[in-house]
């Protein structure tokens, strides 16, 4: 019987011993892979930083190399932006046939079509928006540009002339409410200054090829070599761009994926760490007050009968009975009453 004891105890302290080696071992795994997820967290996001450190010099490169390009397409995606913001005047706005909210007060403006065609041209837009059209976007090119942004200036004039004209009578709105959508309204001086940026790079551009083919002829006749044979002189092309930016964003991901394993980890620790909740102890029953139960009330009380006006009886131990010689007769009772 006691060697079954001990043998029994024996099991259970190796089973114990076990499990403590067990969780230390898994502790230290733990607590060691964390260290060093920070390391390659520090590592990633230092990374990170060098490479979008590194678009950003590229993206100036860039826009030395593509100025006029690049300044178009700013300008391009501003004026669609002006578009958009009058996108509340209308029934199905950007669609085929877009069509104004309100009665026209000025029929002579047919401000429907103006839509019409400017949703046109904007999605005309969307391929000389890319970042690979920066080559085909030219002088030329340009002043095509420029004559689209006068199209949806003219629109942006004519369609305030129209909102300006509004009343209740023929628009069924509030004067508030027409005077709200005055506000909503994009400015006339924003197109404005839309063009304004736009002339302002075409003249640069053609200043700086001026200066250009002028360098060009100064330095073939002074060396005698033909200047349209140089290689391409951009410093940053689209594809350089493009190729870092798909650098930029695996750092970002490698980020994201190191930052979400090391707080799996944490979460782990935590639980192997977190101490155990204690049992609680039940709550100990109520104590129960023994019930005593009143002792019977008899009818003929005190208070009753000295309601009545009568003295209490009181009732004397009985007497044994006397008997004594000669005639029967009556004796004295032992109660008074």
């Amino acid at each position: 019987m006691k060697k079954i004891i001990i043998t029994s105890v024996g099991v259970t302290l190796l089973i114990v011993l076990g499990i403590y080696f067990t969780y230390r071992n898994n502790l230290e795994d733990l607590n060691a892979e964390r260290d060093q997820l920070q390391s390659d967290l520090a590592i990633a996001k230092n990374n990170l930083e060098k490479e979008k450190t590194k678009l950003n010099g590229m993206m100036g490169g860039f826009r030395n190399s593509f100025t006029l390009a690049i300044d178009m397409q700013d300008q391009m995606k501003r004026a669609s932006n002006i578009v958009k913001q009058t996108d509340y005047m209308f029934f199905d706005p950007n669609g085929p046939n877009p069509e104004f909210k309100f009665t026209n007060p000025l029929s002579s403006i047919l401000i429907n079509e103006q839509r019409k065609n400017i949703n046109q041209l904007i999605s005309g837009w969307q391929d000389k928006i890319d970042i690979f059209s920066v080559r085909k976007i030219n002088i030329k090119e340009s002043e095509q540009i420029k004559k689209d942004i006068e199209i949806i200036k003219k629109f942006v004039q004519d369609l305030l002339k129209i909102v300006n004209r509004l009343t209740p009578a023929n628009s069924g709105l509030s004067q508030d409410q027409i005077d709200a959508f005055i506000l909503e309204l994009p400015s006339f001086v924003n197109i404005s200054q839309i063009l304004l940026s736009v002339n302002f790079s075409i003249e640069n551009a053609n200043k700086n090829l001026q200066t250009s083919a002028e360098e060009d002829t100064k330095t073939s006749t002074e060396t005698g070599e033909d200047s349209s044979l140089d290689p391409d002189i951009f410093k940053v092309t689209p594809e350089d761009i493009v190729a870092e930016q798909a650098r930029v964003e695996e750092a970002q991901t490698k980020v994201a994926d190191i930052e979400e394993q090391l707080r799996q980890v944490e979460e782990q620790i935590q639980q192997l760490t977190k101490p155990s909740t204690p049992t609680p102890a039940p709550a100990p029953l109520p104590t129960l007050e023994p019930v005593v139960n009143p002792e019977p009330v008899n009818p003929n009380t005190d208070d009753v009968d000295n309601l009545n006006g009568y003295t209490p009886r009181q009732f004397k131990p009985a007497q044994g009975i006397i008997i004594q010689p000669g005639p029967p007769r009556l004796i004295q009772g032992v109660d008074d009453y």
